[in-house]
């Protein structure tokens, strides 16, 4: 089954934002040009087994420094040390700053929505009531450029770097034009924007990506959050969609997910089954790059 990031949408949304895009077996790789030096290859979330012969071969033609891969391997699955051992081999490092979350909470959608209400934390119940008794309400809107302030907020507050305007408006507006994107809103009694959530659709895994979220500064006591991945799950469960995909929570191994605590607490609270990926592998193809890289992963790790 293909990630989302590994979808003929992802691969179209970043061709529109300057990667080139290639295609090997099931997988996509993505092409970087890093101005006159060469380019940079990622192959995020790639399904198993990969040809890294020729992703070899592709690297040499397109004058690649670095190439960046996270296998879509479950760290405690079978597979984990075979694939581990063969990028070894091959000449990857295990890296400790991943472009793709190491992490994630999947939610289980077939269960009954009151099986589904019933498995969240007592608290998160709470909230989710507490914001439906205050009038929260949750709507669908196109307007991609309130969510993106509203996601700016939680950036600032969560202190971590966001993503680009135009990353986010294009991402949204290539799902959305094959009808594989929904994008939610909550707001308070009086109209205002509390909270947003960009929800992208894999059919090939009948699964619920978490793309975009933010909440605003104001009004947090109302607990809009809650009520809008509620409401979120119970409108792609009814479509037909069996696993929420929450897209990143702390994961202990990678220094970058530190100031995670406070929204992977939030998500912890919906249940779920929490999901570690074997993580992020690196090769070099230029030697003065590699040895960059084995200094500074000595002095900050």
């Amino acid at each position: 089954m293909s990630d989302i990031r590994q979808t003929p949408q992802w691969a179209k949304y970043l061709s529109q934002i300057g990667w080139k895009v290639q295609k090997l077996g099931k997988n996509y790789l993505y092409i970087k040009k890093l101005s006159l030096i060469g380019t940079y290859i990622k192959i995020p979330r790639s399904s198993w087994p990969i040809d890294l012969e020729k992703v070899d071969m592709l690297a040499h033609q397109n004058h690649t420094l670095m190439i960046k891969i996270t296998p879509k391997i479950e760290s405690d699955s079978a597979k984990a040390s075979s694939v581990h051992t063969r990028l070894i081999k091959h000449g990857f490092f295990k890296e400790y700053w991943t472009l793709t979350v190491s992490k994630t909470m999947i939610v289980d959608l077939t269960k009954t929505e009151d099986e589904l209400f019933k498995s969240f934390h007592k608290n998160t119940r709470f909230d989710i009531n507490f914001a439906k008794r205050n009038g929260v309400k949750i709507i669908q809107s196109d307007d991609i450029n309130t969510s993106y302030k509203l996601y700016l907020q939680t950036a600032g507050r969560n202190k971590f770097t966001p993503q680009s305007l135009k990353e986010a408006k294009t991402r949204f507006l290539t799902f959305k034009k094959s009808g594989k994107a929904i994008l939610f809103f909550a707001l308070s009694p009086d109209n205002k924007y509390l909270a947003t959530l960009l929800i992208l659709l894999n059919p090939t895994e009948s699964g619920v990506f978490c793309s975009l979220a933010g909440t605003s500064n104001v009004h947090r006591n109302l607990r809009a959050s809650h009520l809008l991945y509620w409401e979120a799950m119970i409108l792609t469960k009814k479509l037909g969609y069996k696993k929420f995909d929450f897209d990143g929570i702390l994961d202990p191994r990678y220094p970058q997910t530190k100031n995670w605590a406070g929204f992977t607490f939030f998500k912890r609270g919906f249940g779920g089954k929490e999901v570690t990926y074997l993580g992020s592998y690196i090769k070099f193809y230029n030697p003065v790059f590699k040895l960059l890289f084995k200094l500074i992963t000595k002095i900050v790790y």
